[in-house]
């Protein structure tokens, strides 16, 4: 007998590995009809900028391609309110009838946290998808059975490492985008969707060569992916811009600077190697009128480092020396150390950082050895 499937997910935006989650449970549940449902306001999770009707319209694109009756629903545009599935499912079943529910192995591994799991465990039949880089979620399903009469089921198909959220980051940077079916990423291209920094990036562009707006656009991407991962919640519009911005003042490194920099900066940093970080901060605050102090930080000490710095200041420090494109000899080691204890492994790349200037013969910045003797003595 055919099944009805219901899918949901914040599709923001919709990428290629959605489809193929979906196509695989079609296969696999032997279903003819999918309800596919966009969410808004859900209670875990940060409340989408996109859309809701942008959102529902890739999906509908990109779902075209599943063999099963493919049905958009807005039961979560229709409430102002948080919505939870313990609300939604009975509404959708009463609409459509008997379904199951296909869900990700990391939300059945968080599932207990959700409003009422034992109501939805109990009376709907669910499907779980396990992702590469995630926890396997067959103990779980089997301990849920268990203890709540469930009927959970682990499809054979795993979900590969692709995630909205990096793709998002990669197109508010206009970054190069992989995971993207062709006809949403027109359909993003039509409706000017995340394309809010767009000006900020242009303008980056302006000040930095290629090579070092690679450089600014992947540490603004490891900023990101840190900050949701690992550090306490930064606002990520902050991080973009820090990330981005960093190294603007670079274009002075070689060329004399202008009265009004010049005065602005410390007179004992003018023409070292840590000169830019100071003068990316004057560029930004000035040409690019961002007066956020949290931003400016960031960017003014990035290179160096200082006492007590800031999360925010960590992250960006961190950010550029292990950015995607870096592959000195170590860096493998450091990124291993900020992915696995991140203060920690902050120090590791100050630490790094400092030694690789003695190392070279070159003069420690004041500021730095200040920050190490800080942190050695507050670890």
């Amino acid at each position: 007998m055919a099944k009805t499937i219901v899918f949901g997910g914040s599709f923001d935006p919709v990428h290629v590995e959605h489809t193929n989650i979906l196509k695989a449970a079609v296969r696999e549940l032997c279903a003819d009809k999918v309800i596919v449902v966009p969410t808004k306001n859900p209670p875990h999770k940060s409340a989408s900028k996109t859309p809701f009707s942008d959102r529902a319209e890739m999906a509908r694109i990109a779902f075209s391609k599943v063999s099963a009756n493919v049905i958009v629903d807005d039961i979560e545009n229709r409430n102002d309110g948080v919505n939870y599935s313990s609300d939604n499912l009975p509404v959708l079943e009463k609409k459509y009838g008997k379904f199951v529910y296909v869900i990700g192995g990391d939300s059945l591994l968080a599932l207990e946290s959700w409003h009422e799991p034992e109501f939805i465990v109990r009376n709907f039949e669910i499907a779980v998808f396990d992702r590469e880089g995630y926890q396997s979620a067959k103990d779980k399903a089997a301990e849920l059975n268990e203890k709540w009469n469930g009927k959970i089921r682990i499809l054979e198909y795993v979900g590969k490492e692709v995630d909205s959220h990096t793709i998002r980051d990669r197109l508010m940077l206009k970054a190069d985008v992989s995971g993207l079916d062709e006809n949403v990423g027109r359909y993003i291209k039509s409706r000017n969707l995340y394309s809010e920094f767009f000006p900020y990036v242009d303008k980056a562009a302006t000040y930095l060569d290629a090579k070092r707006l690679v450089h600014s656009k992947n540490t603004a991407l490891v900023a990101l992916s840190l900050n949701r991962n690992f550090c306490p919640k930064i606002d990520e519009d902050k991080v973009l811009l820090a990330g981005l911005l960093h190294d603007v003042g670079k274009m002075y490194d070689k060329t004399e600077l202008p009265k009004n920099i010049k005065n602005a900066i410390p007179s004992d940093s003018i023409g070292t190697p840590v000169q830019h970080q100071f003068v990316s901060a004057e560029i930004v605050k000035n040409d690019f009128h961002i007066s956020d102090e949290d931003v400016l930080n960031a960017i003014r000490f990035h290179t160096t480092g200082r006492e007590n710095m800031s999360q925010f200041e960590k992250l960006i420090y961190v950010s550029d020396l292990i950015s995607y494109e870096r592959n000195f000899q170590g860096v493998e080691s450091l990124r291993k150390a900020v992915y696995n204890d991140f203060e920690k492994g902050f120090i590791t790349c100050l630490t790094y950082s400092r030694d690789y200037v003695v190392e070279t013969g070159r003069e420690v910045y004041p500021l730095t050895d200040k920050a190490i003797n800080f942190y050695k003595e507050n670890l």
